[in-house]
Order: C-alpha cells, then structure tokens, then sequence
C-alpha cells in the first residue's frame, strides 16, 4: 500500500529491504540503501531493538536522507536507545489526547495513556451521547450518532457519511530528544521517561519489518 501510494502521488521507490524482527545488526540493508543514495528512509518496524538498530546504522554509515517511520517507533524506548540518531525522524501517530486528558489520566491510573486510549474514551461518550436520545437498536444508534459531534479527548468527533471520524492523527518529529507535535502551538512533548510535558513548539507492519 504504501508503494502503490507514494509512486502514486508521484514518488519514486528506489529500494526496499526487509528484516528479521528484534534484529540488532542491519548494516546488510543499510550498504544496499546507502548504494541508491535516496532523498528519504521511510522505517516501518514494531520492533523497538531493530528500529533503534535501524537508525544508529543509518547515521552510522553518514547517510543523509530524511527519516520517517511508522506508528511502532513513537515510544521513548526510540529516544532512549538512538539518542542523537533519532533526531530528525517524523512518524505519524494517533493522537495520545488533550493535555487534560493525558494529566487526569495519568493522575488518576498513574501512567500515560496507552495507545487509543483516548479514542476509546471518546467511542464510549458518543455511544453514551446516542443512548441519551433514546435510541434503543443498533439501527436507532448508527442514526443518532451520525449527529453525534463534540470535543473530545483525542480531538473533534464528528462522524461523516461512512461513520468515520476524519483526523486525529498527528505527525510528530524528534527534536532535542522529544517527540514535538509539528506545526503546532502549545504542542504535546513526549520526553524519554514518557513523561509529557507542556511546551510552546511551533515545530513540531509484524511478518517482517521493513526499511524502505
């Protein structure tokens, strides 16, 4: 999917290289994407260790390539194990929710939420929101959230034609060890300890894992 959508949009895929997950040595990939000189890496790994490999050795080797990753690199084992490798990468990722609800929730289960979190809490407020209007079927619920719409915990929840809820994904990038919203005023920070903080910021797949 990703292929099909990048060359798509335009983009040219130059190589692919796969590996074994929880590997700790991918400097065989690294060589061959180095050799193709690309423009960017995009890391798609659920494999912390590997991810981490992944990134050392792409510095390592003095590839200067823009860096992307999939949702599995958003986590402060990535800080904490690449350190200065992973400046610079940006990922896209659910929204972790509003700096409210990440205080209350840490305050009231002492840890930060996990992921969806936040959109488990909102899918419960709206499904609670459509039984107030008294909808008592599945047919009767599905109309009554169509007009379901409110600010919730992981952004705003309004449901389209389909019954989805567009957005709600951010695009994080690593600066100065720390995951920062991009583009985005009073941005959610995620430091290495995973502990969030609240900072002014105007920047902001598991058969195999895969570096493309």
């Amino acid at each position: 999917v990703l292929k099909e959508s990048f060359t798509g949009l335009g983009g040219e895929v130059v190589g692919s290289e796969t590996f074994e997950r929880n590997v700790a040595d991918v400097r065989t990939q690294v060589t061959k994407i180095k050799e193709e000189e690309p423009d960017a890496i995009f890391i798609i790994s659920n494999s912390p260790s590997s991810a981490v490999a992944a990134l050392k050795q792409i510095k390592e080797f003095g590839i200067e390539a823009a860096l992307f990753g999939s949702e599995g690199l958003k986590g402060p084992d990535i800080l904490e194990g690449a350190k200065e490798a992973a400046e610079g990468l940006r990922i896209t990722a659910v929204s972790s929710g509003t700096s409210d609800f990440v205080t209350k929730h840490t305050a009231e289960y002492g840890s930060d939420p996990g992921p969806f979190a936040a959109q488990g809490y909102d899918a419960l407020t709206a499904l609670a929101m459509a039984l107030e209007t008294g909808a008592k079927n599945g047919e009767e619920i599905k109309n009554a959230l169509a007009v379901v719409t409110f600010d919730g915990a992981s952004g705003a929840i309004r449901f389209d034609a389909n019954g989805d809820v567009s957005g709600n994904y951010a695009v994080l990038i690593v600066k100065d060890g720390a995951f920062v919203v991009e583009g985005a005023d009073n941005a959610m920070v995620e430091k290495e300890d995973g502990e969030p903080t609240e900072e002014e910021a105007t920047e902001t797949e598991d058969a195999q894992d895969a570096t493309e």
